[in-house]
């Protein structure tokens, strides 16, 4: 049969190409697609063996496809620059729920003795390499620890490892150790890990609660992705149960442009994911333009998500609740917060967080919050503190700062200034009461420059317990001045007759200074039976020496919402 000239002419062409540009067969199944330039996956499943081991071992830019199944890791994935990891699966948006391909950190305990002295214990000794024993951060100690030194001692969330019947966390406790409170031996719903063996056997976990038949698990390693390395996407996964340390992430990237999408993040110890220059492998660089998109961030035990100082990257249309599990000190470091510059934090919900909903902090600059609805948090909805030119507009908040019950990940947690209220996940005795005694909806933390509404743009509150806050202190060099809060829409639900903590206006301490704080064109209305008091109450104004409570004509009268309206309904 005779072969056409044409075809013989693209033979030749093709031959000379081999020979000026030879590749091995490996690197054209990472470099070349069918039809597309999109490399061919190198695909991994639950029998593959170790993931990390086997990442290591590609070349930079591979994209991974992850099978179906759980994935027991035995150490951090650390991504080569340009690496992506997709699960299996097409997910749009934030996923309804978990994805099918699952990495967990936790380990799988089972073979229970049981003994009644000193009181009915169950325990397991497992083995020195499983020990994570460096405790970080301060905790809320105990049932009964309110009062102020409640977040000054070493507590069981100080040490990184969470353990889990049924993936229902329990609240570990300590028994002298570190100088702890000795809580031994631990009732029903806790937990001891007896690192050193004053108990018994070294390494050996005591719980209260019968494990037979239950599903129990410790968490043994303490990332999913860490690494320096920029240009990473990760994609479609659930990543459950990482022991990260206080101030870290299950994701805990040190580098650029890294993109997290549609993934399913629940109980890290720490944060759901945090870009981080005390990244333990990049050298403390800063991270920059990296995108968390569509993310669940569920029970997480410190935070959903934040930043360790990152530059320019957006955090959009992510879903939180109840992260804050493990009771870390809600006024030092339980809620979603950034210290970064340039953020846009926009389009994510936020319900029921142990803490502040979102947060920043630590002379970040330039952050705008946007377009997020925040649900009851414990602690204030949004905060700018310590910080510059914090814009904060178009968002929605709703029963900010009080106790509820659908905050609840476990019996004990929340548990605010000794308030024991959690019997079990989303049940208790919490009621409505207002939670703290200071934070709002909406505050200005010793910040300067910060927008709280604009012409257009304003905020929408309903609240029982709080306003919007313009608070003054000595604590920073941070002047409060030039804060603005414009336009927005403001409505109190609580009844008069409950003092209502700092609902709106400016407040400080004595040698503390305010200046060009501008309250205006906000609208605000009053319900319940108590509303007549609750309006002579509402308006707060920090005179250099003392905070004052007006009316709203006396308000205006000090050049403050003036051309706002107050009405009762």
């Amino acid at each position: 049969m005779k072969i056409p000239s044409r075809l013989i002419v693209v033979l030749l062409v093709l031959a000379f190409v081999l020979v000026l540009f030879p590749q091995s067969q490996a690197q054209l199944m990472h470099n070349t697609g069918s039809g597309s330039d999109m490399p061919t996956p190198y695909v991994i499943t639950p029998a593959s063996g170790s993931i990390s081991a086997l990442v290591a071992a590609q070349p930079p830019g591979t994209a991974f496809s992850l099978g179906c199944g759980t994935y027991r890791m035995q150490a951090p994935i650390s991504p080569m620059a340009g690496d992506t990891f997709v699960g299996a699966g097409a997910i749009s948006g934030v996923p309804s729920r978990p994805p099918c391909a699952h990495l967990t950190g936790a380990m799988v305990i089972s073979n229970w003795t049981h003994i009644t002295s000193p009181s009915s214990l169950w325990y397991n000794t497992v083995a020195a390499s499983n020990i994570i024993s460096k405790p970080a951060g301060a905790c809320l100690v105990g049932v009964s620890s309110g009062g102020s030194g409640a977040c000054t001692r070493v507590g069981g969330c100080s040490y990184p490892q969470d353990l889990f019947f049924d993936s229902v966390i329990k609240t570990r406790i300590t028994a002298g150790d570190n100088n702890t409170a000795d809580n031994w031996p631990p009732a029903p719903g806790y937990w001891y890990l007896d690192i050193s063996g004053k108990h018994g056997p070294a390494n050996t976990v005591y719980v209260a609660d019968d494990p037979t038949g239950k599903t129990v698990e410790l968490e043994v390693v303490q990332f999913a992705f860490v690494g320096p390395n920029g240009g990473v996407t990760i994609q479609n996964l659930t990543l459950e149960k990482f022991a990260s340390p206080y101030q870290h992430g299950i994701i805990d990237n040190g580098g650029d442009k890294w993109r997290v999408l549609n993934n399913w993040i629940t109980h890290g110890h720490g944060y759901g994911i945090k870009p981080n220059p005390s990244n333990p492998y990049n050298g403390g660089h800063v991270p920059r333009n990296n995108l968390v998109d569509s993310n669940e961030f569920m029970e997480n035990g410190q935070a959903g998500f934040g930043d360790g100082r990152d530059i320019g990257s957006t955090y959009s249309n992510n879903d939180l609740t109840r992260n804050g599990e493990v009771s870390f000190c809600y006024g030092g470091e339980g809620g979603n917060k950034f210290v970064g510059t340039n953020l846009n934090i926009t389009g994510n919900t936020v319900n029921y967080e142990n803490g502040t909903g979102l947060w920043t902090d630590s002379d970040a600059t330039g952050d705008t919050f946007s377009n997020n609805t925040v649900i009851g948090s414990l602690a204030e909805g949004i905060r700018c503190e310590i910080s510059h030119y914090c814009t904060i507009i178009d968002n929605r908040l709703i029963n900010d700062i009080e106790l509820s019950n659908n905050a609840c990940v476990a019996a004990h947690v929340p548990l605010e200034n000794g308030n024991d209220c959690c019997t079990g996940p989303q049940t208790g005795t919490c009621g409505t009461a207002c939670s703290r005694g200071g934070p709002d909806e909406i505050s200005s933390a010793q910040s300067d420059h910060s927008t709280i509404g604009e012409s257009g743009h304003g905020n929408s509150i309903t609240s029982n317990c709080g306003g919007i806050l313009v608070s003054v202190g000595t604590r920073d060099s941070v002047p409060t001045t030039d804060n603005h809060v414009l336009y927005n829409d403001i409505t109190f639900t609580g009844n008069g007759g409950t003092p209502v903590p700092h609902p709106y206006g400016v407040v400080g301490s004595p040698g503390a200074s305010t200046t060009n704080d501008v309250f205006d064109h906000n609208t605000h209305h009053f319900q319940g039976a108590g509303a007549g008091a609750q309006r002579a109450k509402i308006w707060g104004w920090f005179d250099g020496s003392a905070n004052t409570l007006n009316t709203f004509s006396k308000w205006q009268a000090l050049q403050q919402d003036v051309n706002s309206s107050a009405e009762t309904r």
